[in-house]
């Protein structure tokens, strides 16, 4: 599966809008019943990219194009927000701080110096919500001592939202498109991609 581009990173990256549709029907006593449609709230993403050179602009749209919209999905790890928890060696592992997840998602952790928990670095993890304090690491094992890391958001499936199966040109800010040695003033765009969770 492909990985969105983190380089070149957005200028801005949306807080999540949530996405949690739901079912409502009449029964018979004359009362509704509602019920939400998925196990767990989806969320989207709005990415942001001002001043982007030519070949910056190119590699954006050229995995635009390689996703074809919507029709593949990709992963995404969130290029902005890293933020460091407490990480505790239970087991399963828990993970301490205001976090805004839900059961089901992902975690990417990173190690800070002399971190006794390198098992647990650079890989992705699925949490089940304790509570809004505190993550728990699904099928991890706790060793070593207390400690902080870096916590980024993963999305292992992801798709390009494009309104009208379209997805518009980038603002030019200056031109040209072409890349060429000679030319003084290479091209500077802005660009918008929303990305959606797909489950």
């Amino acid at each position: 599966m492909a990985n969105y581009p983190n380089n070149p990173i957005p200028s801005m990256v949306s807080a999540p809008e949530i996405i949690d549709p739901v079912f409502e029907y009449q029964v018979d006593s004359g009362y509704s019943v509602r019920r939400s449609r998925w196990s767990r709230p989806r969320h989207r993403w709005t990415l942001e990219y001002r001043g982007l050179k030519t070949q910056d602009m190119r590699q954006i749209r050229d995995f635009v194009h390689f996703a074809r919209l919507s029709q593949l999905d990709f992963a995404w790890q969130h290029p902005t927000a890293l933020d460091l928890v407490l990480v505790s060696p239970t087991t399963p592992v828990t993970v301490g701080g205001f976090h805004g997840l839900a059961t089901g998602q992902w975690i990417i952790l990173y190690s800070v110096p002399a971190t006794p928990l390198p098992h647990m670095t650079g890989r992705a993890w699925q949490i089940t919500r304790f509570d809004v304090l505190n993550l728990l690491v699904n099928d991890s094992v706790g060793q070593g001592i207390a400690t902080n890391m870096y916590m980024q958001l993963y999305v292992p499936h992801m798709k390009i939202v494009a309104a009208e199966d379209s997805f518009p040109a980038p603002v030019t800010h200056r031109g040209p498109e072409q890349v060429r040695a000679d030319l003084p003033y290479p091209g500077y765009y802005a660009y918008t991609v929303t990305l959606e969770e797909l489950f």
